[in-house]
């Protein structure tokens, strides 16, 4: 599966200051269930790497990878500044080529 040509929907998402948490990516449009608004590539990272990131401030901004949870993805795209929280309003997915 390749990445969409349209990586990221202009109009619809938008990266802007989240009060109190840095940035964050915000609906600026109406977005339907299943509507893909972003398709980001990413850096894999692995234990020693992750151990690396955790004192800097790329650890608020990177994902625990999928399929290894001692793992981790940099995100190279909104994707990175999207919700990191354990209930987030809208659903990622991890589609490795």
């Amino acid at each position: 599966m390749g990445l969409p040509t349209d990586f990221f929907k202009p109009g619809v998402i938008r990266p802007m200051p989240a009060p109190g948490k840095g940035r964050g990516v915000f609906a600026v449009a109406a977005i339907a269930a299943g509507d893909v608004v972003e398709a980001s590539c990413a850096i894999e990272l692995d234990i020693e790497d992750c151990q690396i990131v955790k004192p800097t401030p790329v650890e608020d901004y990177y994902f625990e990878h999928p399929e290894d949870k001692s793992r981790g993805l940099v995100v190279l795209g909104l994707a990175s500044l999207c919700n990191h929280s354990e209930a987030p309003n809208v659903d990622t997915t991890f589609a490795k080529d």
